[in-house]
């Protein structure tokens, strides 16, 4: 054997070693996270279950969305927000009320010169981490029931941690329909064309022992999805037509942009932006822009990202109080804009 022969031998089994080394590292930090995670080993059936065993109770601390929710009767729907549960969740007191959303008590049956906007989305209409006060709908809510004329305003919170579009649509069908909404607000973020992060993610514990296997089969099954799932998201919409068109409901949507920099805003738009603007004009709904009016808006105030102003920490993107406001201020101007306060649903 020469000596250039030995020397790569030499460097090959030091290549594998670091190789082997670097592995374990890693198997070790994901095995970790994994253990970590929401329902890790579980599968949704099992995550539900034990959901149900956290009893609604005052005062209750609850770490994860998997203490806020139950299984669903509905088909499509997978999980909703348990009724009357009242629990600290996210730094804030959350309480559901007796239809399961988090809201003010409602009856089902709309009261006379009453005015009710439907407002579906996931945990940024939820309110994530806010004070219910300073949720968008309630802050519109109250703005509006401050306007002089002989209508009292309802906004209904549908909003539901980790649903994406189908969850609400189909949730709007099976619940939302019998509040007889006026106009329906829908409120749009990246995730909501994937698949649920809670109801469907793959089985952790299934199939080989490795952390490592186990995540990149996750994000690998999460990327399929993902490819497809502007596609099925768009279907969604379709739907929703389905549903609003023959009863003469209104709808309006914002595709909600969380932590972006100046920089990215060389590009003309983002496709996703792009896609749902056609996607809104080919059902006739009302877009509303707010990834146009966020920069406008940071450009003003020389702001490098949104993070400075809007979203609750670095690395958190749900919208803080000022947010919620910045998202209630332009729903409402839409609207206005479209006449739609002037023109009520009969």
């Amino acid at each position: 054997m020469t000596a250039r022969t030995r020397e790569l031998l030499k460097n090959l089994a030091l290549l594998a070693g670091t190789l082997l080394l670097c592995f374990i590292a890693l198997e070790a930090v994901l095995s970790y996270l994994e253990s970590r995670q929401e329902g890790a080993g579980m599968t949704l059936e099992e995550a539900l279950a034990e959901s149900e065993r956290v009893m609604p109770d005052p005062g209750l601390h609850v770490q994860s969305v998997k203490g806020l929710v139950r299984a669903s009767d509905h088909p499509g729907v997978g999980f909703e927000l348990k009724p009357d549960l009242e629990a600290l969740f996210k730094g804030v007191t959350v309480k559901i009320n007796s239809h399961g959303y988090r809201d003010v008590e409602r009856t089902l049956e709309k009261p006379e010169n009453t005015w009710r906007i439907a407002v579906l989305g996931d945990s940024v209409t939820f309110g994530w981490g806010v004070a219910l006060e300073d949720v968008f709908t309630q802050r519109m809510e109250q703005r509006l029931n401050n306007r002089p004329d002989r209508y009292r305003y309802e906004v209904l919170n549908f909003g539901v941690p980790a649903y994406n579009t189908g969850q609400q649509v189909a949730d709007f069908e099976a619940r939302g329909l019998a509040y007889d909404p006026d106009v329906v607000l829908l409120v749009v973020v990246d995730n909501d064309f994937n698949i649920s992060n809670f109801a469907d993610a793959p089985d952790p514990g299934e199939g080989a022992g490795s952390a490592t296997w186990r995540f990149l089969r996750d994000k690998s099954e999460r990327v399929r999805h993902a490819w497809g799932g502007v596609g099925r998201a768009l279907h969604e919409l379709e739907k929703l037509r389905e549903l609003t068109e023959p009863r003469g409901i209104p709808v309006l949507g914002m595709y909600y942009v969380g932590k972006v920099k100046r920089g990215d805003y060389k590009h003309p738009r983002r496709p996703l932006d792009t896609d749902l603007r056609q996607a809104f004009a080919d059902n006739d709904f009302i877009y509303v822009d707010y990834y146009d009016e966020m920069w406008r808006r940071l450009k003003r105030r020389k702001a490098e990202e949104v993070t400075d102003y809007w979203v609750i920490e670095d690395r958190d993107a749900h919208p803080n109080a000022e947010g919620h406001a910045f998202i209630a201020q332009l729903f409402l101007r839409a609207m206005r804009l479209e006449g739609i306060f002037q023109f009520p649903r009969q």
